[in-house]
Order: structure tokens, then C-alpha cells, then sequence
């Protein structure tokens, strides 16, 4: 019986191979999935806009759940009652469709290439964070404005949790406009 031991130099040659193995399927597989999807390998996060895109998204699944609560108690109520709440309900998704394209022009700007692009949405940002700012503080005043005429426990309730929700989405609409920073002079061309 022949014992044989092989030497470390041999070993380490095997390993050596290996790891070149698994480092050119490796570069091979990322260098593939960049080129499909370029925002992969180019596209970049501020500080912030995770939390932004949590916070929002949040706000949005609060929101379609006091929604359906909204429209469930305006169903309820009589025909006289109906209009106000109607109304109000109007208003709020008005104020939200801001907030929604204040959502999605977060999320373009984190897909954008970090050029010039990417500082235009971000303005473009700036200014809709700002009108939707304007649109939550219209509408957490009219809420405030309606509590007087409110007969009903459940509209009163209603209420109370809109203008909560309203006023924690205008803190975080609030934290975007100030986190936006001025444009950086790009090239705007002869």
C-alpha cells in the first residue's frame, strides 16, 4: 500500500483554482445583472429616502384603511348627513393625491442616474413636497373647522384620526423639503 500525502503546494493550487472558478462566475454574474438592469449598478440612496419611502408607505396603508372606515360611515349615514362627508372625503383625496406623487417622484429620483437627471427630479420633488404641504395644511384645517358640526360619534372619530394622520404625513412631507437639497448648477447647455 502506497501512502501518499500530497504536497501543500498542490493544495493551494487546487484552491487557488477554485477561488478564480467561483471569482469569474461571480464578476461574470454581476456584470450580467448590471447590464439588465442599469439603475443596479449606478443607482444611488441618500441618506433618508429609505426612511422616506417606509414612512410614506406607512402613511398609505393608514390612510386606505381610515379611507374604507370613511366611505363605510358615509354609506351608513342618512341622505341629509351624506354631503359634508362627501365633501370632506373629496377634499382628502385631493390632499392625498399629492402625497402620492410626492411618493413617486421619491422613487424616481432613487432610480434616476446621479447627474443632472437625478437633480432635476429632486427639484421637481422639492416643489411637490411643498405643494402637498400646502394641500395637508388645507385639509387638516377644514377637518379641524368640521368638529363643531359633526353629530355622529363614528364621523367624530373619523375625524380625529384623518387629522393625526394628516398632521404625522405633513412632519414627514415637512423632513423631505428640508432634506432636499438646492439644485447643483448642471449644464444647461449653449
Amino acid at each position: 500500500m502506497v501512502d501518499y500525502q500530497p504536497s501543500l503546494l498542490g493544495n493551494a493550487r487546487k484552491e487557488l483554482t477554485r477561488f478564480q472558478a467561483i471569482f469569474r462566475f461571480g464578476l461574470s454574474a454581476l456584470l450580467f445583472a448590471g447590464a439588465l438592469h442599469g439603475s443596479v449598478a449606478w443607482s444611488t440612496v441618500r441618506a433618508g429616502d429609505a426612511t422616506y419611502v417606509d414612512e410614506l408607505q406607512r402613511h398609505a396603508t393608514a390612510m386606505a384603511s381610515l379611507e374604507e372606515e370613511f366611505l363605510s360611515s358615509i354609506d351608513s349615514a342618512s341622505e341629509r348627513e351624506r354631503f359634508n362627508p362627501y365633501r370632506t372625503y373629496n377634499q382628502l383625496m385631493g390632499s392625498w393625491l399629492q402625497v402620492d406623487l410626492v411618493e413617486a417622484l421619491l422613487a424616481a429620483s432613487i432610480e434616476a442616474a446621479p447627474t443632472c437627471e437625478e437633480e432635476t427630479i429632486r427639484t421637481t420633488l422639492r416643489d411637490q413636497a411643498e405643494f402637498a404641504r400646502a394641500e395637508l395644511d388645507h385639509a387638516v384645517v377644514d377637518l379641524e373647522h368640521n368638529v363643531a358640526a359633526i353629530k355622529r360619534y363614528d364621523h367624530l372619530r373619523l375625524n380625529n384620526a384623518l387629522r393625526s394622520l394628516l398632521s404625522s404625513v405633513r412632519a414627514t412631507v415637512d423632513r423631505m423639503i428640508i432634506d432636499q437639497r438646492p439644485p447643483s448648477p448642471c449644464g444647461t447647455g449653449p
